[in-house]
């Protein structure tokens, strides 16, 4: 779309997702089944019914979902943020948990860095940056409101995390250049 009628990639990822916002504010009339918001609900209560049934150690408390787009836009944000940045390192259970949280520490800085450095010039007309960005976004915030358990949430959001990763490097993209540049200059002399 943004290469067809000379739109920014971000205005077209922008507008994409308004759209899809709206049709799921439609869908549901048309069909009972189609309605996101009752199916992440229902995803959520059986996330729930689980950890009551095993006894999950790695359960954590987020908000109860609604079977409707307003509480769905409403916990969208914390459960961005849910998925980013959990596990803590203070989310004692396993090894592996804490694996997790220094793999998240990792991944934090790194993104402070790549924004801290970054060149908005690198990413202004190209797509795959926000493909990235949006996308990470997008399955982050859908883990964070339907997950409830920190183990789960680790094995679902690897799937993003390598777009995650993509996105931070194309912000580094100029430092990057200059540090092996300058690792080039040192190997010749």
């Amino acid at each position: 779309m943004s290469m067809k009628f000379k739109i920014s990639p971000f205005i077209s990822f922008v507008t994409s997702h308004i759209l899809f916002l709206c049709l799921l504010f439609i869908l549901p009339a048309i069909s009972q089944n189609y309605d996101l918001a009752a199916i992440l609900a229902h995803k959520q209560a059986a996330f729930y019914n689980l950890i009551a049934e095993t006894g999950a150690r790695s359960a954590i408390k987020i908000p109860i979902l609604e079977p409707s787009i307003i509480s769905i836009i409403k916990n969208a944000p914390q459960g961005f943020l849910t998925c980013f940045t959990r596990p803590f390192l203070t989310d004692t259970g396993s090894f592996l948990i804490t694996i997790s949280a220094l793999e998240n520490i990792f991944v934090i800085i790194l993104g402070l860095y790549a924004i801290y450095t970054s060149k908005i010039i690198v990413i202004k007309r190209n797509i795959l940056p926000y493909f990235c960005l949006f996308y990470t976004i997008t399955f982050f915030t859908l883990i964070g409101l339907v997950t409830p358990v920190m183990g789960a949430i680790v094995r679902y959001k690897a799937q993003a995390l390598p777009f995650l990763l993509i996105f931070f490097i194309i912000l580094m993209q100029a430092p990057l250049k200059s540090v092996i540049q300058k690792l080039k200059i040192k190997n010749i002399s």
